[in-house]
Parts: structure tokens; C-alpha cells; sequence
């Protein structure tokens, strides 16, 4: 583990060298056990600890036969974890401070640092009227004026006991030989100095300049080859979508003149039907027309059928006129 802690400003001292003493020492600090330890850290002192002094001492007395010995327990567990939130601290605090340490010690990069950020804010929590979650919540749940009217006995007792400014390794032998500190109750100075830290990291791992006894002195850093392979992403793919771009409006404009040519050929094809059948036309009414009883005879045998219709039709009529004369005449008389 690593960490930070220590007096009243909540700073790790070293006193075997600081981060490169660190560097040799400690394992790399991985994401995933930080944020098991922090969180099991904020589980046992949120809702465990300081729930059991908010009920009073009276509480405690009447439930020591079951609950003291498991309550002493949790207390050293959490005197423990103290020791490590410490520890992960000062680690990231002391990895900023040059290449070397940082790439030793924080493989995981910045997210490290935010990480842990965040966990601690987390456990510092903050004071409203409701009681809001984490050690600020708590102290202003306390504050309430119903705790106050309760008998001495039932009003809450300070506890868990912060020890700020012990030696860490008096509580935890496994983190002996780092001078390290146990922290304050308030987190506030040590997230400050996370945050600093994380600007100095970030400052330090993306530098241009290259490690002492590098043969590459005029090879780009890895975050600089990874900035021109973005660039160079993002210039292709600009390139990939006006392209696309060009290739849509040329295939729209082929589709236009295709429908123009389509709509062309329809209308000469029209405008051919409608001469043929002009042209069909008057020779088709003249083969549709009945033959007339006045038409010039063709040849002698049409003329003299034709002359014996004339002579039967009107032979008819004037048969037919005089019998509606005599008709005519006889009614009148």
C-alpha cells in the first residue's frame, strides 16, 4: 500500500528518501484495491461505528454482552484502514515527484488519483439540515436539538478516536520505516493535496523530455504518438465522410439524368403514336363509310343495278302517292 497522512495538515513525512525510497519499497498501487480498502474503510466507520456512539452510552452498556467485543474489533480494523488511507496518500503524492516513481508506482495513471479523490470525499461527506451522508453528515445529525434534551447517558459519545499525527507504524507494523503519519478527522487537506499531486503527475508523465540514459533522446513520448495517431484517425475519417459526401451527390445527380432521358424517350414515343394514328386516320373512315346509292357506278353491271333500284323506288312511291290522294279525295266528298 501507499499513502498520505499526518499531523494537523494531514502531510506524510519520509525520512528515508521520499519517493524514490518509496519507488524500492512499495508495490504499485492498483485501482481495485484502493477502492476495496476505501470503501470497506467507509462502510465500517458510517455505518457501524458512529451509529453505535449516536445511541449513547447507555445503549452501549446494555448491549456490551454482545456488541463490546465486536465494537472493539471493528474500532482496531478501522485503526488499521486509517493507517492505509495514509499510506495510499502519501504513495501518489510521492509517484508525482519524478518519471521514474510515477511509472513505478502509478501504473494505472491519473485515474489513480481521482480515484481516490473521490473516495475520501465520499467518507468527508457534507453537513446539511437532513444529516447528509459520511463524517460531516454525521456531526451536523448530532447537532440536532432532540440529542440535546436526551439524559447524559442517552446523548451520543465521541467515537471512533482519531489519533492525527501518530506514528502509523504503532498501528499498523507493516507500514513501519515510511515516517508516516496517521491522518486528521478532516480530509479536506489531504483531497487538496491529491489534486495538486494529479497536476504534478500529469505534468511529469506527459513531458517531451526523454529519461536519463534513454538512446531515443529524439523519439516522440508515448502520449504524443498517441495525440499524432489520433489526429491522424480523425483526419482519415474526415476524409471517409466527404468522400461519402461526393459519392452521394454524383449517384443522385446520375439518378436525375436518368429520369430526365426516361421521361424524354416517353414523350417522343407519344408524340410518335399520336402521328401514326393522325395519319390512320382518314383512310379508316373512308373503308367505314357506307356506300352511297348516288356513287359513280365502277363497270355496266353496277350502273344497271343501280338504275333498277332508282326505277323500283320510285315506282314504289308513286304507288304509294296516288293510293293516299284517291284516299284523300274520296273522304273529302
Amino acid at each position: 500500500g501507499g499513502g498520505a497522512g499526518g499531523g494537523g495538515d494531514g502531510r506524510g513525512r519520509s525520512g528515508d528518501g521520499g519517493g524514490p525510497e518509496l519507488a524500492k519499497r512499495w508495490r504499485p498501487l492498483r485501482g481495485g484495491d484502493l477502492r476495496l480498502c476505501e470503501d470497506v474503510h467507509t462502510e465500517i466507520e458510517c455505518e457501524w461505528l458512529l451509529p453505535w456512539a449516536a445511541q449513547g452510552i447507555a445503549h452501549a452498556s446494555q448491549h456490551a454482552r454482545f456488541w463490546a467485543g465486536r465494537i472493539e474489533k471493528l474500532e482496531r480494523v478501522w485503526r488499521k484502514l486509517e493507517a492505509r488511507t495514509a499510506a495510499h496518500a502519501a504513495l501518489l503524492i510521492a509517484a508525482a515527484e519524478t518519471k521514474a516513481t510515477a511509472t513505478a508506482l502509478v501504473p494505472e495513471g491519473e485515474r489513480s488519483y481521482d480515484l481516490l479523490v473521490q473516495l475520501l470525499a465520499m467518507r468527508e461527506g457534507y453537513e446539511d439540515g437532513y444529516g447528509g451522508p459520511g463524517r460531516a453528515g454525521w456531526r451536523g445529525r448530532l447537532k440536532a436539538k432532540a440529542y440535546a434534551q436526551l439524559p447524559p447517558d442517552y446523548q451520543p459519545f465521541t467515537f471512533p478516536r482519531f489519533l492525527a499525527g501518530q506514528r502509523v507504524d504503532e498501528i499498523d507494523p507493516a507500514l513501519g520505516g515510511m515516517g508516516l503519519a496517521m491522518p486528521p478527522e478532516s480530509l479536506v487537506g489531504i483531497i487538496d493535496q491529491l489534486k495538486g499531486a494529479k497536476a504534478r503527475f500529469v505534468q511529469v508523465t506527459r513531458s517531451s523530455e526523454p529519461e536519463a540514459g534513454s538512446s531515443h533522446s529524439g523519439a516522440a513520448t508515448k502520449p504524443e504518438q498517441q495525440s499524432q495517431k489520433k489526429g491522424r484517425m480523425q483526419q482519415k475519417q474526415k476524409q471517409q465522410y466527404q468522400d461519402g459526401l461526393q459519392h452521394q451527390h454524383q449517384h443522385q445527380h446520375h439518378q436525375q439524368q436518368q429520369k430526365q432521358k426516361q421521361q424524354q424517350q416517353q414523350q417522343q414515343q407519344q408524340q410518335q403514336q399520336q402521328q401514326q394514328q393522325s395519319k390512320q386516320q382518314p383512310r379508316g373512315h373512308q373503308q367505314a363509310r357506307t356506300p352511297s346509292l348516288h356513287a359513280p357506278p365502277q363497270n355496266s353491271e353496277g350502273a344497271s343495278v343501280q338504275r333498277s333500284l332508282k326505277r323500283s323506288v320510285g315506282d314504289g312511291w308513286h304507288e304509294r302517292h296516288s293510293s293516299s290522294r284517291k284516299k284523300l279525295r274520296t273522304t273529302h266528298t
